[in-house]
């Protein structure tokens, strides 16, 4: 039994997963640090405090992209560690870690690509351990 598809599945979400890393990292925390600064000019509130402020929620951002990062290449190494005919429980875990990190970011399409890849991957599995079992599907 192949597990390509599992495969191609979990290739996308490491891919948007990086996608989205790089656009948060060098994108969005730029324009948060220029929008930021020029509310606070517009509205005369530029102090220590609002600048340090506008600084740590910046790294913030900086620091959830750079684990998204991560997560997508360590997504992407764990894809060659797919066996096709043994369930493997770390793989599941991390699917399972991805999802709930992809959902607690609000990120939809990760989290379509994830869950579809695990519902597969444990599909395939229990139609592997059924038909090694010599049960009739």
């Amino acid at each position: 039994m192949k597990r390509k598809s599992e495969k191609i599945l979990l290739i996308l979400g490491s891919i948007w997963n990086v996608i989205t890393a790089l656009l948060t990292i060098f994108g969005y925390s730029d324009w948060f640090q220029k929008e930021g600064m020029s509310s606070f000019e517009h509205h005369k509130q530029v102090s220590y405090a609002s600048v340090s402020l506008l600084d740590s929620l910046t790294k913030f951002i900086m620091i959830f992209g750079l684990i998204i990062l991560v997560m997508g290449i360590i997504t992407f190494l764990v894809t060659r560690f797919i066996d096709d005919e043994i369930l493997n429980k770390k793989i599941v875990a991390w699917i399972i870690v991805c999802i709930i990190v992809q959902f607690a970011s609000f990120d939809l399409i990760g989290v379509f690509f994830y869950l579809s890849a695990l519902i597969v991957y444990a599909a395939r599995t229990k139609a592997y351990y059924k038909v090694k079992d010599g049960v009739e599907l």
